[in-house]
C-alpha cells in the first residue's frame, strides 16, 4: 500500500459514486472544486533477512568469530575462547523520501487524469499535499551471549539470544480530502441539479513484529573441524486498525440529506435503518512456532576457513481478530463493485434508490479470517573466508527453498527467494559489505491481480567502523542498506 494508490483510489470512488447513482452525460457531471487536502505517510521495516544480528554481513564463516555466530553459523561458537555478551541498538531514525523523490509531480498527474472529464473552467483543484517518511522507533534489537562449556563438554559452548526478526509498520494520517460535486440529470423536460459534498478523514496503522528466541549448542571434534545446532522460537503479532471517516450531502431542490446524522428524519433508526458513511478496520493476530539451523565448520589453517549451513524457517499461524464495518447505500451491487460481474451490471441500481432517503446506507458484509499464515525462507550457503594481514574477506552462496509472505483470506502476497551472493571486507577498523538477492514476486489469489515481477535483482550494502574502546570491549557502527535503511550501533563484550 501507498500514499498515491490512496489518494487516487479515494477521488475515483467519489467520481464513481456520484457518476453510477445519476448517470454521465457529457459535462452533466462536474466539479465545483476539489480539495485534496493532506496525507502523512510513515513507514518503517527492518528485518535480518537481510542485516541479520551482529557486525557481520551475511557470513557464514568468518575469521574473527564471535557470539553472533547463533545466528550465521553456530559450529563456529566453539572456537570462542571466552564468554561473549553482544548488544545491537538501532537509534532512532527519520528520512523525508519526498526529498530524493518527485511523488508530487506524480500524484498530481494521476488526480488530472482520473477527474480530467469532471472539470470546467470553474472548477477549483487543490493537489493533495504528500508526506512520505521512513522512519525507525529505535531500541534495542539484539541480545546474545556465548559460554564455554569444556568443564562439562570439552571443545564445546552454548549461546543464547533474542532478537527482533521482523519490524514493519505503518502509519498513514490522511486529513481536509473534500469535494463538491454538480450533477445534472434530466427528469423529463426539466434538468434536475443535485449537489453532492464529500470529506474525508484517514487513521491508518498497521504493525506487524516477529521476535526470535535462540539457543544454540556447538561441539569441536577436532583441532579443525566442529558442528553446531541453533533452535529457534518465533513469536509475533500482527495488530492493524484503520479508521475511513466519511462525512457526506446531497441535496436536491434545496432539500438536504446528510449521512451520519443521528437525528434525520428520512431515516427510521427505530427499525433499524441508518445513514452511516464511516469504514473501519480492526485485526489482532499473534502466532508462535519453531525452526532450527544446522552448521558445520571446517578451518584447515590461519588463513582459511569454509562452512555449510541449512536453516529450516517454519510457518508461522496467527489466530486472533478480525472485524470489518464497512456501510454501502443499498442500491450498490457488491459483485459490480468488487468486479465478479463480468461487466453485466450496473454498480448501482436505479430502481433500488430511495429518491426520498438518499443517505440511507446498510452494513456491507466483508469477508473475515481469523487467521493469518506468514511463511519465512529456509536456504543453504555456503561460505569460505580467507585472511591476509590486515585485510579479511568472505564470500558466501546461498540458495533459498521457500518464501517471505503473508497469506489470509485466500490471497498471498510476498516474495520469493531464489538465490543470492554475500560478499565483506574488513580491512583493519573498516567494513564493506556487497551482495544481492535474485527473488520473484508472488501475487496470488485474485483473478484480478497486476502480473507478479519476475527475476527481481535486489542489491545490498553494507558499511561499517570498529574500534575497540578497552581490551574486553569493542564497539561499531553499521549502516545497511539491504534493501531499505538500517543504522545499527553493536557491542560487543568478552569476559
Amino acid at each position: 500500500m501507498n500514499s498515491k494508490k490512496t489518494i487516487i483510489f479515494i477521488v475515483l470512488l467519489a467520481i464513481t459514486f456520484a457518476n453510477s447513482i445519476f448517470g454521465q452525460q457529457e459535462k452533466e457531471n462536474s466539479f465545483r472544486f476539489f480539495r485534496g487536502g493532506s496525507i502523512d505517510f510513515y513507514f518503517s521495516m527492518q528485518t535480518d533477512l537481510f542485516s541479520g544480528i551482529g557486525g557481520k554481513f551475511g557470513s557464514c564463516v568468518s575469521l574473527n568469530k564471535d557470539v553472533s555466530s547463533i545466528y550465521w553459523n553456530p559450529a563456529q561458537l566453539p572456537f570462542l575462547p571466552y564468554r561473549q555478551i553482544e548488544l545491537d541498538f538501532i537509534p532512532p531514525f527519520s528520512m523525508n523520501i519526498g526529498n530524493y523523490y518527485d511523488i508530487t509531480t506524480e500524484v498530481e498527474a494521476q488526480i488530472d487524469a482520473a477527474i480530467a472529464d469532471f472539470i470546467t473552467s470553474e472548477t477549483t483543484v487543490e493537489y493533495t499535499k504528500v508526506t512520505p517518511v521512513y522512519k525507525h522507533v529505535g531500541g534495542l534489537n539484539n541480545f546474545s551471549i556465548s559460554v564455554p562449556t569444556s568443564k562439562m563438554w570439552k571443545n564445546s559452548a552454548i549461546a543464547f539470544s533474542h532478537n527482533r526478526a521482523m519490524d514493519i509498520q505503518l502509519n498513514l494520517l490522511g486529513n481536509g480530502l473534500s469535494t463538491l460535486l454538480d450533477i445534472k440529470k434530466d427528469v423529463g423536460d426539466q434538468k434536475m441539479i443535485i449537489k453532492f459534498r464529500n470529506d474525508m478523514d484517514i487513521n491508518l496503522l498497521l504493525r506487524t513484529q516477529i521476535s526470535r528466541m535462540s539457543f544454540a549448542l556447538a561441539k569441536r571434534w577436532t583441532p579443525t573441524y566442529s558442528t553446531g545446532i541453533t533452535i529457534n522460537r518465533y513469536s509475533g503479532d500482527i495488530f492493524i486498525d484503520a479508521k475511513f471517516k466519511i462525512d457526506g450531502i446531497m441535496e436536491i431542490a434545496g432539500n438536504e440529506y446528510v449521512f451520519n446524522d443521528p437525528y434525520d428524519p428520512h431515516i427510521d433508526f427505530k427499525n433499524g435503518e441508518q445513514n452511516d458513511l464511516n469504514q473501519s478496520i480492526f485485526t489482532q493476530f499473534d502466532g508462535k512456532s519453531w525452526g532450527f539451523k544446522f552448521g558445520n565448520l571446517y578451518q584447515p589453517n590461519r588463513t582459511f576457513v569454509f562452512g555449510a549451513v541449512l536453516e529450516i524457517a517454519p510457518p508461522i499461524n496467527f489466530n486472533g481478530t478480525m472485524i470489518v464495518k464497512q456501510n454501502m447505500m443499498p442500491a450498490l451491487n457488491s459483485g459490480a463493485l468488487i468486479g465478479d460481474s463480468n461487466g453485466e451490471e450496473e454498480i448501482v441500481d436505479p430502481l433500488k434508490l430511495d429518491l426520498a432517503k438518499l443517505t440511507l446506507t446498510e452494513p456491507f458484509e466483508n469477508p473475515t479470517d481469523d487467521k493469518c499464515e506468514v511463511r519465512l525462507p529456509s536456504s543453504f550457503t555456503l561460505g569460505m573466508a580467507y585472511q591476509a594481514g590486515f585485510l579479511t574477506g568472505n564470500v558466501n552462496l546461498i540458495g533459498y527453498f521457500g518464501q517471505f509472505s503473508f497469506s489470509t483470506l485466500g490471497v498471498t502476497r510476498g516474495i520469493k527467494f531464489k538465490y543470492g551472493i554475500r560478499s565483506s571486507f574488513d580491512l583493519w577498523l573498516f567494513q564493506l559489505g556487497l551482495g544481492f538477492t535474485a527473488l520473484n514476486e508472488i501475487r496470488e489469489g485474485t483473478d484480478n491481480d497486476e502480473e507478479a515481477a519476475k527475476n527481481i535483482l535486489l542489491p545490498q550494502l553494507s558499511l561499517g567502523f570498529g574500534y575497540p574502546i578497552t581490551k574486553n570491549l569493542k564497539t561499531q557502527a553499521l549502516l545497511f542498506a539491504a534493501p531499505t535503511p538500517v543504522f545499527k550501533w553493536n557491542f560487543l563484550f568478552g569476559f
